[in-house]
């Protein structure tokens, strides 16, 4: 059967895709009583804009919309896309399950990062037997103050003032790379964790017992007030770290409790309210570079000259490449197509495509058709577990008026 065409998954595309789209205004009048439905289009699916509407016209608040979140997380949707011939017929149509922060596949997709990341030698700055310890990384968390801002005001103006931060801390101690989390404390207030890691400075540390009897190392007095008068908003701890594996130990802790475990519902619904990535790494894809000038004509050898002659550049603006080095930062994208950014929401979109265009030589193109509420889907596929992905050579009419083809994500 064929459909009709939409919006085409292409690289080149000025389009902007449903899933990238920014807030849009709110026109109608707020019921006198808001339920659950309220927030959901009219295929059913609860949607961010009415969220954010709602919640920045004081109509709901921060629980509110945990409570929204969970239910978004947890209704599956797919991705319906067309696999298109040379006659732009339909080869096969595929839904493809939404990659939702915190779903069964953001979970799979953020486990296979951390696995690659896990399985990475550890690097040591210095050993606890040296006189004179220094160390490139920096273990820093940055708080808001409560009794200087709304909760509203911390989240809407953190982001502002950590790119002023991280100005203050390149114009002094050079170049770096990171690796970013946001977190939402009980009451909802925003911090961040982050770790550094200084291509031109290395700092001095010293042994340090803390409250809790735990050993840290703190970096010297001078460097730590320097750093703390660069934050405005609210507290600032600044710590040496002695080895990656430490480092990432701390990271990975946070970032599993966000996803792992119900305690990171109020984080994930703030950091998608705010419009925030849970975390962030400093990434630089030497294959997309490469991709980039095969597309636009290079040979073969052109395009190997060009890795070999920038490599060592592109690796030192890589988190995983400055710390670990040329060869590491090369296989993390060999093995992870994305290296170990946060899945997005078509994480697994452009893998399905890839895995029916070899199956299916016939496909020239992919074109994106709208999305289906797993519920919706399930009648019309047998034996459907909320599989990620599902093919059908024929669409039956029924689902098709099930589709949203409008594209309202």
């Amino acid at each position: 059967m064929k459909i009709a065409r939409c919006c085409v998954l292409a690289q080149n595309s000025k389009s902007v895709l449903p899933w990238a789209r920014s807030q849009r205004d709110l026109v109608e009048p707020y019921p006198v009583e808001i339920t659950e439905d309220w927030f959901k289009n009219g295929f059913g699916s609860i949607r961010w804009w009415r969220i954010r509407s709602a919640y920045y016209d004081n109509i709901i608040n921060e629980d509110q919309v945990t409570d929204l979140y969970c239910k978004w997380r947890d209704a599956s949707e797919y991705f319906m896309v067309n696999g298109l011939n040379s006659s732009s017929e339909v080869v096969i149509s595929v839904f493809v399950k939404a990659c939702k922060r915190g779903n069964d596949l953001y979970l799979s997709n953020m486990n296979k990062k951390f696995g690659f990341i896990d399985s990475l030698p550890p690097i040591h700055f210095f050993t606890d037997d040296q006189e004179h310890k220094t160390t490139p990384m920096l273990f820093v968390t940055l708080t808001a103050d409560a009794k200087k801002y709304s909760l509203r005001e911390a989240w809407d103006n953190i982001s502002s003032e950590f790119n002023r931060f991280e100005t203050l801390l390149r114009q002094k101690y050079g170049r770096f790379v990171k690796f970013r989390i946001w977190e939402a404390h009980k009451s909802g207030y925003p911090h961040c964790h982050v770790v550094y890691y200084f291509l031109d400075h290395a700092f001095n540390v010293f042994e340090y017992f803390n409250k809790k009897d735990t050993r840290c190392f703190i970096a010297a007095d001078k460097h730590r007030k320097a750093i703390s008068n660069m934050w405005s908003m609210g507290n600032i701890d600044v710590k040496g770290v002695q080895d990656t594996l430490g480092a990432f130990s701390e990271v990975k802790k946070y970032i599993t409790k966000h996803v792992w475990n119900t305690k990171g519902d109020k984080t994930n619904a703030m950091c998608t309210l705010f419009r925030k990535q849970s975390y962030y790494v400093s990434q630089l894809n030497y294959r997309k570079k490469a991709m980039s000038l095969f597309r636009a004509g290079g040979t073969v050898d052109e395009v190997t000259a060009y890795i070999s002659a920038n490599i060592d550049k592109w690796a030192k603006r890589d988190f995983i490449g400055a710390v670990w080095g040329v060869g590491t930062y090369m296989n993390v994208y060999k093995a992870l197509d994305d290296g170990v950014a946060e899945p997005r929401q078509n994480a697994l979109v452009k893998q399905t495509m890839c895995n029916y265009n070899i199956s299916l030589p016939e496909i020239v193109k992919w074109e994106f058709v709208g999305f289906v509420l797993g519920c919706d889907l399930a009648p019309f596929v047998k034996d459907f577990a909320d599989d990620w992905v599902v093919s059908l050579k024929s669409v039956p009419i029924g689902l098709i008026c099930l589709v949203n083809i409008r594209g309202d994500y």
